[in-house]
């Protein structure tokens, strides 16, 4: 062997040697297995001195793809591909695969590696390793190199120009939850209930109780529930089905807590408001009746009505309905057959005693009962209790 050859194989095993140390931090078993392949040619005599320029050539060739870095990292020009034991692909850089460059490296302090993927500008885009506790972490950038999203062992979390959290993906305790923020405040999320219900809550920007909640009816029910709160959290207002589930109902709660109004979608196909006292008990209502007539209701503290203004049954006509205590109709004012106004007064056993109208000549008149003898109609003032003289009274025209 020739000097310039033992002076090129010694050159040789020393760079194995510099191989082997950084491979005591960093495994280089590709650059190992090739450099020392080289040395066993030479060794063994199949490289010639008159190949040595060639085999420096190559030497050289190799490095270019393969090399270590001035921070003895081991530098690979791309395209090149990774690939497992059963010779599939695991990783391939060609040269449109990436928008920029992959760089793994180790942060002292800190558990694992980090993987990260670098705009061509050196900016880093994309960042995946292992955070201080351990747990797995990605990360993504803007082009100003802001966090724009980063995923951990909890969820996602999505952030604005300024890195501040705007929305979040968690699993909660035990259940998905999106929530979002505005301000570095919670305004909204979407979750479930205790009974596996999804739920969608808002919050106002000053406060930390939901002032507004869609989901499942908390009765049960299997219908849907939009409740209103105010800023201390107090439910306000609850619409929902009803009881029945085939109709919609809107109920208004005072500063108590009790409901004093509500609107809902009543037995006859129309609508129906109700409006209680401070209690909660339901004094007057405005409905339709099951023939289709509208009306407005009074009621006492037992429920019973005490006056119902509707539509006559007879004719198309309004009609003023009074009760007594036993729910029993007393008065009526109302419109008589000739089109004029028409008032009627009756016993407590609902029997008519006194009629008051107007005659089809125009005069007015009134009738007292039961009896009712008046007739002829006479246009006198009849001395009432008097026997033999008519119990009515008539106006006159002139």
């Amino acid at each position: 062997m020739t000097p310039s050859e033992r002076e090129y194989l010694d050159a040789l095993e020393q760079r194995v040697r510099e191989l082997e140390q950084t491979r005591k931090s960093r495994p280089r078993r590709a650059e190992l297995l090739l450099s020392a392949l080289l040395v066993v040619a030479v060794l063994s005599g199949s490289v010639s001195g008159s190949s040595l320029t060639g085999v420096e050539s190559r030497l050289a060739g190799l490095e270019s793809l393969i090399r270590l870095g001035q921070d003895s990292s081991l530098e690979v020009k791309a395209p090149f591909k990774v690939l497992g034991s059963g010779g599939k692909i695991l990783l391939n850089v060609a040269p449109n695969s990436f928008a920029g460059l992959v760089n793994v490296t180790n942060v002292p302090g800190q558990p694992g590696g980090i993987v990260t993927i670098n705009s061509l500008g050196g900016k880093t885009l994309v960042s995946l390793g292992v955070n201080a506790e351990g747990h797995g972490r990605a990360a993504t950038m803007d082009a100003q190199g802001k966090v724009a999203a980063v995923m951990g062992e909890t969820g996602l979390a999505v952030f604005n120009a300024q890195e501040e959290q705007v929305a979040g993906v968690t699993r909660g305790q035990g259940q998905g939850r999106v929530g979002i923020w505005n301000n570095k405040r919670w305004v909204a999320e979407l979750t479930s209930d205790q009974a596996g219900n999804g739920v969608i809550k808002s919050y106002s920007p000053g406060g930390n109780a939901p002032v507004v909640t869609l989901g499942a009816d908390p009765q049960g029910g299997n219908a849907g529930a939009l409740t209103l709160m105010n800023p201390a959290g107090k439910v306000v207002a609850v619409m929902k089905a009803t009881t029945g589930g085939d109709a919609g109902t809107l109920s208004v709660m005072n500063s108590a807590g009790k409901p004093v109004a509500g609107l809902t979608g009543g037995p006859a196909g129309g609508g129906a408001v109700v409006v209680a006292n401070a209690g909660g008990v339901g004094l007057a209502q405005m409905s339709v009746t099951s023939d289709g007539r509208g009306q407005v209701q009074i009621f006492g503290r037992n429920q019973n009505p005490l006056a119902v203004l509707t539509q006559a049954t007879e004719i198309p006509v309004g009609i003023l309905q009074i009760y007594n205590s036993r729910a029993q109709s007393v008065a009526n004012l109302t419109v008589g057959l000739g089109g004029a106004g028409f008032f009627q007064l009756s016993s407590k056993a609902g029997v008519p005693t006194v009629e008051a109208g107007t005659l089809d000549n125009g005069n007015g008149t009134v009738r007292v009962g039961p009896q009712y003898v008046c007739n002829p109609v006479k246009p006198a003032t009849p001395v009432i209790g008097i026997p033999g003289f008519e119990d009515c009274l008539v106006g006159r025209g002139k």
